[in-house]
């Protein structure tokens, strides 16, 4: 489970990106093995977050959270296929409630089996 503090972070960091992009109607934060966060606006494929991934270097999620200003459910099927498909171990998304304007995040919990 993702500490509080994670929480706070990771969802400050998705706050601030859609204050500052008014276009994007989801982003996708994502914590890597190493610590570092990278986010991506998702399209319904969960592409755009693979791409930021590899333009990181790195594959393995730890945990991740997916933020909504449209009130409109994002596309978490696309971003879950995604992490299955780079074999991540644990992607996990946390309901943090509603607050700026008609934000929303949406629950997605899923285990990935470890590598082999």
């Amino acid at each position: 489970m993702m500490s509080e503090q994670e929480m706070k972070s990771m969802e400050k960091y998705a706050l601030d990106i859609l204050k500052n992009n008014p276009s994007p109607k989801w982003v996708t934060v994502l914590q890597t093995e190493s610590g570092s966060m990278v986010f991506s606006f998702d399209d319904l494929t969960g592409e755009d977050t693979a791409a930021a991934l590899k333009k990181c270097g790195e594959t393995w999620v730890k945990k991740a959270i997916t933020v909504c200003s449209t009130g409109v459910c994002p596309p978490c099927a696309g971003v879950r296929d995604m992490l299955l498909k780079l074999d991540s171990r644990n992607a996990l998304t946390e309901v943090i409630g509603q607050g700026w304007d008609s934000l929303q995040v949406r629950t997605l919990e899923h285990y990935v089996p470890e590598r082999k």
